[in-house]
Formats: C-alpha cells, sequence, structure tokens
C-alpha cells in the first residue's frame, strides 16, 4: 500500500493484528490534506505472519510449512513454522 503510515506505530499495529487474529485494526493519518490509512486484519494469525516475514525471500518450490493450534484453561496457543530446503 502506497499511503503506509510509518514506523514505529504501523509495525506495534501490525504485529498486534497478527498476533490476534481476526482483529482489525485501522490508522489513519490526517495531518495532511491527502489522509494515509493503513488497515491490518490477519485472520491466519501465527501462521499468516511467518508467510508475511517470507514475502520478499526467493521464491522456491521447495517450502515446507507447518501449523498447530490448541487451548486448554481458556490459554490458546499457537505455532508456525516454514522453512525450505538449500539446494546445493
Amino acid at each position: 500500500m502506497s499511503n503506509m503510515i510509518s514506523p514505529p506505530w504501523s509495525i506495534a499495529c501490525r504485529e498486534l493484528a497478527f498476533l490476534n487474529s481476526g482483529v482489525n485494526i485501522v490508522l489513519s493519518d490526517m495531518r495532511h490534506a491527502v489522509e494515509k490509512r493503513e488497515e491490518m486484519r490477519y485472520v491466519g494469525g501465527v501462521e499468516e505472519f511467518v508467510k508475511y516475514l517470507d514475502r520478499n525471500k526467493e521464491k522456491r518450490s521447495c517450502r515446507r510449512r507447518s501449523w498447530c493450534a490448541s487451548e486448554s484453561n481458556g490459554i490458546g496457543v499457537e505455532a508456525a513454522l516454514w522453512w525450505k530446503r538449500q539446494l546445493p
């Protein structure tokens, strides 16, 4: 998005949106003539965060993903792993 709001607020809010899947966070900067607006909603949670971190990496077909979630006594835990085999 070309109207992205500069860090550190944007970075902190993006991380919160990933960690709280399904939450919609909207940042709006109306200090200028043209409003800068950034909306963050990541339904995939931690799994989507791992994809986001890998977005600028070289694309290879050998990627593998693993994701799991569990809840016990009202406490939820998510884990996501994404790796790729290094080719010679």
